[in-house]
């Protein structure tokens, strides 16, 4: 079969597995989501201009961005930033760390602003640790940004000092994984950052929407057939900075969408020289994805260079802004932009080709994307968490 013959038929399965598959279908739907969320953002400017101008206020704040699984990695993508475009000291902590160890992670001295990211917003997790922060705390805020507006988080009780920001319903996945509700949660947070200039990110939104689209029409067929043609059962993905927690979602929805079948580990670029390079072997797929900051890829390249000349792998995918003519298998390179984007911005056009390699992935191992775990190892709302009192 001739190459050509072959990318036409590739085209036309990715068109039939789109009609066929929720998840998928939401893959390719981001773009257009992250322009509902941009114009919810600017309905509700008033409302969290005066949230944040408030915040700005209160001396030594220290905030907290706080979520379980792939909503902590959306606080991990976006806590540097949120930080230096306010001013504000944040840090990230899982809910599953606060539910654990409350008085560790919520000072009892310092007011503190508590961002809770949740899809459903009903696992144990999410309302617990928004309880327990103002049980512990002293003067404790709450940002809840959600995706679920019958959720147990949206419909809490909040007081003046507390702000809900929900999202469009059609962020709220419908399959087991994790997709726009991630994407989204990080441009909201970087968006609400910005909520004094939200205009003038206009132009940003629209351009990795642009980048987005590009990707998706230009890759889908190639990661669909990389998935069933690359004989691997590990992935690593590697990230500097806001890209580490694009690497840490990565790994997991990959290893999620195949049931355990790849398993995932995620690292700095740094990092991951330490100790970690020995889980290579014949059989690891690598998954770099590059800073638009020259100063951080040099790092990052002087790795990608090392592993290609010193150990054998599977094969290796590189995203970036940037075609930095590395020795990687595919290189994925976004849509060359007159704006500068940094980090944060690219993390959402970025996650777009590993979660199509785990749709496709998922489908190429015989599982179904929406519900892929056969065992019910894991479930689209975490159960069996059983929450104690705490005193």
């Amino acid at each position: 079969m001739s190459s050509f013959t072959s990318v036409i038929l590739t085209t036309v399965e990715v068109a039939q597995i789109r009609e066929n598959s929720i998840t998928i279908e939401e893959i390719f739907g981001q773009p257009s989501l992250w322009q509902e969320i941009y114009e919810s953002v600017v309905r509700s400017r008033s409302e969290l201009q005066q949230f944040m101008r408030k915040l700005r206020n209160i001396d030594g704040l220290d905030v907290v961005f706080t979520g379980a699984g792939s909503s902590a990695f959306v606080g991990e993508c976006v806590a540097g930033a949120f930080g230096s475009l306010t001013g504000l000291s944040c840090r990230v902590v899982p809910t599953t760390d606060i539910v654990t160890h409350p008085r560790m992670h919520v000072s009892a001295r310092r007011p503190t602003l508590l961002v809770s990211f949740a899809r459903s917003g009903n696992s144990p997790e999410s309302v617990a640790s928004v309880d327990l922060a103002s049980k512990v705390g002293n003067n404790v805020h709450h940002l809840i940004i959600t995706c679920n507006k019958e959720g147990a988080l949206a419909k809490r009780p909040h007081s003046e000092r507390d702000l809900l920001f929900l999202l469009p319903e059609r962020s709220n996945d419908r399959g087991l994984a994790m997709i726009g509700s991630v994407t989204g949660m990080i441009l909201a947070a970087i968006l609400i950052a910005q909520i004094d200039e939200i205009e003038t990110q206009k132009q940003k939104v629209e351009e990795i929407c642009s980048q987005a689209r590009e990707l998706l029409e230009t890759q889908a067929n190639v990661l669909n057939e990389q998935a069933r043609s690359l004989d691997f059962d590990r992935v690593v993905c590697l990230g500097s900075g806001a890209l580490l927690g694009l690497a840490h979602e990565a790994h997991l929805k990959i290893q999620e969408l195949s049931d355990g079948a790849i398993i995932g580990k995620f690292d700095s670029f740094l990092g991951f020289r330490h100790g970690p390079k020995a889980v290579l072997n014949e059989k690891t797929l690598m998954i770099y994805f590059l800073s638009s900051d020259p100063y951080v890829a040099k790092y990052e390249a002087d790795l990608v260079r090392s592993i290609d000349n010193d150990l054998k792998i599977c094969s290796s995918i590189a995203v970036s802004a940037t075609d930095y003519g590395l020795p990687v298998g595919h290189q994925i390179v976004l849509r060359s932009s007159e704006i500068a984007l940094e980090d944060h911005w690219l993390a959402l056009p970025y996650l777009l080709p590993a979660q199509l390699l785990a749709a496709f992935k998922s489908r190429a191992l015989g599982l179904n994307p929406d519900s892929p775990s056969k065992r019910g190892a894991i479930h689209r709302v975490v159960q069996g968490v059983n929450i104690y009192p705490f005193t």
